[in-house]
């Protein structure tokens, strides 16, 4: 299942590019754990670099998103413990 946090971002960044200090805040998160959380997503291709941009004596890496929604299979989707005990008692 999707990480809420990382969630937040992927909707943040359906808006507008932003780099983790940018998206921290709006994510109820540290700037560190962004930024963990971006890489994540780029490394499984959901955002991707959008450039840079100077913030004091700073370079952000900015980041967007790749596509405007995502499609969650069913197989990737939480179940529930008494679903799953009912579809290993029916042999799936």
């Amino acid at each position: 299942m999707l990480d809420p946090v990382r969630a937040r971002l992927l909707a943040e960044l359906r808006v507008e590019p932003g780099s983790a200090a940018m998206l921290a805040p709006r994510a109820g998160t540290t700037r560190q754990k962004a930024r963990h959380n971006l890489r994540l997503l780029e490394r499984h291709g959901l955002v991707s670099p959008a450039g840079q941009r100077r913030h004091g004596g700073l370079v952000e890496q900015l980041f967007a998103a790749t596509a405007a929604g995502y499609v969650v299979s069913p197989a990737w989707a939480p179940r529930s413990p008494q679903v799953a005990a009912r579809q290993r008692h029916q042999g799936r």
